[in-house]
């Protein structure tokens, strides 16, 4: 957590600075290792200046309901193999769910199975109203065979000068 490592800091520097007013004993000075360190640590308790330019804007931002996932007695068999059965949960809002275990143990096909790619055998799979379920597909992103052999930069290239050739024809209609 950042505002605790900054709080910590800032308890650090308090004996610091207490240090540095301290004028050095007869024929001494101080080490300049622990003054440059001092510094270092004046910096790192400021809160970090906000980027004026930087803003984080969510639109359409939908409220989650109550009802998230709902697994009622759900069975799922692979021939002679039972990845579930009979399993029942309630996903609440807030939940942090960890799919671990080896692999082919079922993490993807339990994953489909919320998503709806995969019907269960048995059993029911509710789904809040409200709930957008995204996946990161272990395959990565499928991109058209032209996306594939554009450079990072073409890209951006080509996007900026798709918002210049949109900002000049929206300037035209004015």
């Amino acid at each position: 957590n950042e505002d605790a490592a900054i709080a910590a800091a800032k308890s650090k520097y308090r004996i610091e600075l207490e240090w540095m007013r301290r004028q050095p004993q007869a024929r001494e000075s101080k080490s300049k290792a622990r003054i440059d360190a001092f510094y270092k640590l004046e910096r790192a308790t400021k809160p970090r200046p906000l980027d004026p330019n930087l803003s984080l804007e969510v639109s359409g931002q939908a409220r989650l309901g109550t009802k998230i996932i709902s697994m009622r007695h759900v069975s799922l068999k692979f021939g002679d193999r039972i990845m579930l059965d009979d399993f029942s949960y309630d996903f609440c809002s807030g939940d942090r769910i960890c799919l671990a275990g080896a692999n082919g143990i079922g993490k993807t096909t339990f994953t489909k199975l919320i998503t709806g790619e995969q019907p269960p055998d048995d059993g029911e799979i509710e789904i809040g109203d409200t709930v957008v379920l995204g996946v990161y597909d272990q395959l990565g992103l499928k991109f058209d065979e032209a996306a594939e052999k554009q450079t990072v930069l073409e890209f951006v290239v080509e996007q900026v000068q798709m918002q210049d050739d949109e900002g000049t024809a929206n300037e035209a209609r004015r």
